[in-house]
Parts: structure tokens; C-alpha cells; sequence
């Protein structure tokens, strides 16, 4: 099996720079699993994703990593996972359009009517 050469779930090439997207999916909240969460929040390694794209109950929410990244911290102070079973603290979707609306990042935020 071919290793990946990108983080994320999502890669693609764009304008000769690779270009990555994690995308979740929750009903009012998602998580993220150990590795992501001790990767990307608590040791902050440089490669990340280059978007969040987070789909809920009620919102669609497409995020630049960085400012995904401030806010989810912001929210849980993330810590180190050991436990191979256990995922990161959730993040609900209320915390992430509160946080976004309070950064003037209102045009990540995509409400799904019924």
C-alpha cells in the first residue's frame, strides 16, 4: 500500500503545491481521533491540513485550518491522548459559529435549511 503524502482525508495537487482537507461529520459536534488531536493541537506539527470542512445537523462549515485550529483550542485545551480508544474533547457546532461570528469569519458558515 502506497503511503500518503499529506495530511488530512482529502489531498490534491493545486498550482504545483499540495493541498489538503479533513473533513467531519457530526450531528451538533464532531471530534478528532488521538492521532490528529495529539498532532495537529497538542504538538502542533507543521503538517496540517490546509482546510476544515465539517458538515452537522444544522451546518455546513468550510474553515481555514489555521483559524479552525485557534478556536478548537481555544474551546478544549487539548492535551495528549495515550489511550488508543479515546478521541479528542468534541467541538459543538454553537462554539464554532459563536467563535466565527466573533472573528467576522461569518462567510464559513453555511446553514442548512430544511
Amino acid at each position: 500500500m502506497a503511503q500518503k503524502n499529506f495530511c488530512g482525508d482529502i489531498g490534491f495537487n493545486r498550482s504545483s503545491k499540495l493541498f489538503s482537507l479533513e473533513v467531519k461529520l457530526g450531528k451538533k459536534s464532531f471530534k478528532f481521533s488521538k492521532n490528529e488531536n495529539n498532532n495537529w493541537f497538542v504538538k502542533k506539527s507543521e503538517l496540517k491540513p490546509d482546510y476544515l470542512i465539517a458538515l452537522t445537523s444544522n451546518y455546513l462549515f468550510i474553515i481555514e485550518w489555521n483559524t479552525f485550529s485557534k478556536i478548537f483550542i481555544k474551546r478544549n485545551k487539548p492535551e495528549m491522548i495515550t489511550d488508543n480508544h479515546k478521541n479528542s474533547k468534541s467541538i459543538s457546532e454553537a462554539d464554532l459559529v459563536e467563535e466565527l461570528k466573533k472573528e467576522n469569519k461569518n462567510k464559513c458558515i453555511f446553514c442548512l435549511s430544511e
